[in-house]
């Protein structure tokens, strides 16, 4: 049997254990819009330093710059609005990183870009119309390689128009056509997170966060990548939620995959439950 461990700890314990930071510089400053969002683009242009992505998800922009010298490389304009982007590592085989875009708003899809032009290398739209809504939905996540063609493949979380439907789709990383899909209820796919290897078969395996299962009480399930079959689920702990509501605390409304904390020889994660203290900030 596969064992696991939560990390479940009071986020005011977390503050008081870790140490001072010692004093920050600031190196440079890149124009950015107020609703701009930052993360790495992984070595876009191939000269062995991280570059860096600004998306401004409202107008459907994002910027890639050179981490070396801070230059622009490219800009890709008319992506699908309420986007989130992650790097996909070298979907083409050219050597340099590509980025994957997955958008929301009126004409949700996933579309893969190009690290040395910003130019789509595929475009997949999500099936039935679906998409999830709302900010900071993370519903997008990089895994190995699953189907082995020698690029990473992705999990891309979605409900259909009717919001009856919810899944989600695992797509080839090189082609983005749909390798399997997992189909759930309630809020399953909402948060996505790479959780390691978790059945031994070499491959990062996915979890997959729930907040909205059993009247928000939420749950948290874990899938081979391999194959998406189900390994664990953990559902929330009793106690939490909106006093006298009947409504749970949210469990897995946000993810992570840990190291192997307890060196057990499996990979730990951290889940939250934001309302498990209701009127006190939620708790990890």
């Amino acid at each position: 049997m596969t064992t696991r461990s939560l990390l479940a700890l009071a986020p005011l314990a977390l503050l008081a254990a870790r140490p001072p930071c010692p004093a920050q510089g600031l190196l440079y400053t890149l124009p950015g819009a107020d609703t701009a969002v930052a993360d790495t683009a992984g070595d876009a242009d191939a000269d062995g330093v991280p570059d860096f992505a600004i998306g401004d998800p409202l107008t459907g922009a994002l910027h890639v710059y050179s981490g070396t010298t801070r230059a622009e490389l490219w800009t890709r304009s008319g992506l699908p609005t309420q986007f989130e982007f992650a790097t996909a590592g070298d979907v083409n085989g050219d050597g340099h990183d590509d980025l994957v875009v997955r958008g929301r708003g009126t004409s949700p899809r996933v579309v893969m870009l190009s690290g040395v032009s910003g130019l789509p290398l595929w475009v997949t739209p999500l099936a039935f119309g679906g998409e999830f809504l709302g900010a900071a939905i993370d519903s997008l996540e990089v895994l190995d390689d699953m189907n082995g063609d020698g690029a990473a493949d992705l999990a891309v979380g979605w409900f259909d128009a009717t919001g009856t439907t919810h899944s989600v789709s695992l797509l080839s990383g090189a082609q983005g056509v749909v390798l399997r899909q997992l189909l759930g209820t309630s809020g399953f796919g909402m948060r996505l997170a790479s959780g390691g290897d978790l059945d031994g078969d070499g491959l990062r395996d996915l979890l997959i966060g729930d907040p909205s299962y059993n009247l928000n009480h939420g749950r948290v399930t874990a899938h081979s990548s391999r194959d998406g079959a189900l390994l664990w689920i953990v559902d929330a702990p009793p106690g939490g939620g909106v006093p006298n509501s009947g409504l749970g605390g949210a469990f897995g409304n946000s993810l992570v995959g840990l190291d192997d904390v307890d060196q057990d020889g499996v990979a730990d994660f951290a889940v939250t439950e934001p309302y498990a203290l209701c009127g006190s900030g939620g708790g990890l």
